[in-house]
């Protein structure tokens, strides 16, 4: 279909209601496997829940959860994660759900809507983060954006690096909540492709520029602990590796691969008397990972990866590096539209 962007958008409640989009997946899946794979983080009560939080804080609420969940059981076959390489010599449409982080929403919102409706699950933990009050650096992020009053941010003296490669401008505004949002995703962004050991030094001058104080813990949603995930596992969901700390493995030295790759899955069998049996790379493009970490995890025992880069999986998709996508609205043609662009996706 070479629809503009714009176009498909436009259409796409009409390709939907006159059955396309339907008849166009069920034709792509009669010679090979079709797998989509869903990645979430945070699955939250409702909307209200939201209310003042920036981007990477914010949830998907539990309805339009369950709208997304229902419509792809109506058109893909719900497998394990852990299935998705025994399938790709299997025709026919799939479909799996994965969540990134460990939040605690993952297990009271999100795991008894699946087991209500029949859908299994993986979950992947950073492990030196489960069941404690840590925060993520992008958690201290928007804390540090939000709370302060400067009318704008000076980041050259922050990490002059950013200046010198044009990843963000010298001046960020922050006077307005939109301001505010705008220069989180901006700073998140190039924080995403900094290197890891420099993220803690570079969250500190950024408090300084910001005159906050910088919080190391103090969540306002938890994170799951060692014994709701093990209760996950017996219900039959599946827990898979995320690394230690949520490394960047794009930028990481082979020397961190033990206590970021091996390491975090010898705790995991420990926890679970079973091989964890895939991955997800944090962060999950191109960038954040290489030849040598996608190595390291199948040398440690895992089966196969995901990356967030977007598409469906097939026979021709690299078990080591399995796309994933999102569905961002619960409207069965958005839902469509979504799946349709995970499809059309080199």
């Amino acid at each position: 279909m070479s629809l503009s962007p714009l176009l498909h958008k436009v259409v796409s409640p009409l390709l939907y209601s006159l059955g396309f989009y339907q008849r166009d997946w069920q034709s792509r899946s009669k010679e090979t496997a079709q797998i989509a794979i869903l990645c979430y983080h945070r699955v939250v009560k409702d909307s209200k829940v939201n209310n003042g939080l920036l981007a990477d804080e914010i949830g998907m609420p539990a309805d339009i959860f369950e709208k997304q969940i229902r419509f792809m059981l109506k058109h893909f076959t719900p497998i394990k994660p852990s299935q998705v390489s025994s399938m790709m010599d299997k025709p026919g449409l799939y479909f799996a759900v994965t969540f990134d982080d460990g939040f605690e929403d993952n297990y009271t919102v999100a795991a008894p809507i699946l087991k209500e409706l029949g859908v299994s699950a993986g979950f992947y933990v950073v492990s030196d983060y489960v069941g404690t009050n840590k925060l993520f650096w992008w958690e201290q992020l928007a804390i540090l954006v939000r709370s302060s009053n400067k009318k704008s941010v000076d980041l050259s003296t922050v990490y002059p690096r950013w200046i010198t490669e044009n990843t963000v401008p010298n001046f960020i505004s922050i006077d307005t909540l939109e301001h505010k949002k705008k220069a989180q995703l901006q700073l998140a962004a190039a924080l995403r492709q900094t290197k890891h050991l420099d993220i803690p030094r570079v969250m500190e001058k950024l408090a300084l520029e910001l005159e906050v104080e910088l919080k190391y813990e103090g969540r306002s949603h938890p994170l799951m602990t060692w014994q709701q995930l093990v209760d996950l596992n017996q219900q039959g969901f599946e827990i898979g590796g995320h690394t230690a700390s949520h490394v960047n493995l794009g930028r990481a030295e082979k020397s961190n691969f033990q206590t970021e790759i091996i390491d975090p899955k010898a705790r995991l069998i420990e926890q679970f008397q079973h091989p964890a049996v895939s991955f997800a790379y944090p962060y999950g493009s191109h960038s954040n990972y290489t030849e040598a970490a996608t190595s390291a995890v199948e040398e440690a025992g895992y089966t196969c990866a995901f990356t967030t880069n977007h598409g469906m999986a097939t026979a021709q998709s690299h078990l080591f590096r399995l796309p994933r996508f999102t569905l961002n609205k619960g409207l069965p043609f958005a839902c469509a539209y979504n799946v349709a662009n995970a499809f059309n996706n080199k």
